[in-house]
């Protein structure tokens, strides 16, 4: 009898042990030892090096970065659990902050950049008609030819809002045939450094780290540099955030952001063209 009654009471504590070690499976974040991470291109050369310094700071732990994917791609890809966290050009959607947060942030310059043979100064409105323009020219007389980038990423309509009819600008300039549209951030180089005069859309970030052959032309005087974002001169600054789903952290996610708050992180980011914020 006493038996049967201990098998009664181990059949109904058995499980509920079962029930919390599940629970406690789900709710304490792991430690796994890597981090997948992917989003906006131009930051993804920054984080592939903070992750090499993180790996010899803490061999245990390896930060993969995927291809470039966009920050909406980024963003999608984290909620549906193929990422750890994203990179992102782009404030989260009301419906994304329901369960993403902005866990690191930064800002870097949004530029204009040409041949290093070309650099000079436009000024802001003056912008949209270079785009407008079937046939516009630098100072020097050399043709100058845009590369025009997707309407569903960050560039496009962030100047829209800040450029007095750019948008009416770049859907003039989707009309003429040949001009060429850099779907990737990557692609977007690939394509500015091999045409003489061109202006093509990037950040200052994206050039530094990825060791291009172009230059960001000056804005109403006031050249892209970490002093000009500091300063809030720049006319165009860009914040770009790493993404993680709400909640505890996991303990690596956790040691990535410390990693990346260090001062020799915030040194390379500057290196770079980049400035720590808040997020």
């Amino acid at each position: 009898m006493r038996l049967s009654k201990i098998g009664k009471a181990f059949r109904f504590v058995f499980p509920s042990m079962i029930v919390t070690a599940v629970s406690l499976a789900q709710t304490t974040p792991a430690h796994a030892g890597k981090i997948i991470a992917g989003g906006t291109g131009m930051s993804l050369t920054l984080m592939s090096e903070a992750g090499e310094t993180l790996n010899r700071k803490y061999p245990e732990i390896s930060l993969k970065v995927l291809p470039s994917m966009g920050s909406g791609g980024g963003i999608k890809a984290l909620l549906d659990g193929v990422l750890d966290v994203s990179l992102s050009a782009r404030p989260l959607k009301e419906k994304e902050a329901e369960s993403l947060q902005e866990v690191f942030c930064f800002v870097t310059a949004l530029v204009l950049a040409t041949n290093p043979s070309h650099v000079s100064n436009i000024n802001l409105s003056e912008l949209a008609k270079l785009y407008s323009d079937p046939s516009p020219t630098w100072p020097n007389g050399t043709r100058l030819k845009v590369v025009l980038r997707p309407s569903s990423g960050s560039e496009i309509p962030y100047l829209t809002k800040k450029v007095p009819g750019f948008e009416a600008a770049i859907a003039t300039a989707r009309k003429r045939p040949g001009v060429p549209v850099g779907i990737t951030d990557h692609m977007n180089l690939d394509i500015a450094e091999q045409m003489d005069g061109v202006l093509a859309i990037t950040t200052l970030l994206q050039i530094r780290s990825e060791k291009k052959e172009l230059s960001p032309v000056s804005l109403d005087g006031i050249e892209a540099s970490v002093e000009t974002l500091r300063s809030g001169r720049y006319p165009f600054p860009i914040k770009v955030c790493v993404i993680a789903k709400k909640g505890k952290l996991s303990v690596d996610i956790e040691i990535l952001l410390g990693h990346l708050k260090h001062p020799t992180t915030a040194s390379l980011l500057e290196s770079y063209g980049a400035v720590p914020v808040e997020p």
